[in-house]
């Protein structure tokens, strides 16, 4: 009865395992890379930077299905630096397999000026 019991854990075990193994990556995972990925293009706003203005942006992007990133919405204190974020990311096309089509991402750029 005892090897029963154990057999059955061990068959439990493995499926479990398996099935675990076989799921999609998780969504926060994608949206680091497309973050990653979009951060290493979207560049300090000059008037921003010439006027010493630092702040956060968020901005919802949706990717079409061609790779063009489209601004849903985007908020900042600062309005030179949404500005300037929005023109940029609506200017970007992403090569396909970096991204999941349709899926609308939020993300956030920090602007801060070094010394």
């Amino acid at each position: 009865m005892k090897k029963l019991g154990l057999l059955l854990m061990v068959v439990l075990l493995g499926s479990a395992t398996v099935t675990f193994a076989n799921q999609p990556e998780p969504k926060e995972t994608t949206s680091t890379k497309i973050h990653q990925l979009i951060s290493k293009k979207v560049h300090y706003p000059t008037l921003a930077s010439e006027n010493l203005i630092e702040g956060d942006v968020y901005a919802t992007v949706k990717i079409n299905n061609d790779g063009s990133v489209v601004v849903q919405e985007a908020n900042s204190l600062e309005k030179v630096l949404e500005k300037d974020v929005v023109k940029q990311l609506n200017r970007l096309t992403l090569d396909k397999k970096y991204y999941d089509p349709d899926n609308t991402y939020l993300l956030k750029f920090k602007f801060e000026l070094t010394n």
